[in-house]
């Protein structure tokens, strides 16, 4: 995914087992994250949550391996 260098981005690959990712970067509303999984727009609750703290995220199921895990800020 080509970037305009205006965004803060952290991609990580899915293996099918691993459901915690880090943000890896600051933000100040969940709103201000973007969550994909192969190139497709997840939904807060739905499909992942974030933890209190605000540094991971959790998907409900697994991405599977390979797919393509990113999460950026808007």
């Amino acid at each position: 995914m080509a970037d305009s260098g205006k965004h803060a981005i952290t991609s990580y690959n899915g293996d099918g087992t691993t459901t915690t990712f880090l943000v890896g970067f600051l933000y100040l509303a969940a709103t201000h994250i973007e969550v994909r999984i192969g190139g497709t727009l997840k939904t807060i609750i739905t499909d992942y949550t974030i933890d209190t703290a605000g540094t991971s995220i959790e998907f409900v199921s697994a991405p599977a391996a390979g797919s393509l895990n990113v999460v950026f800020k808007r």
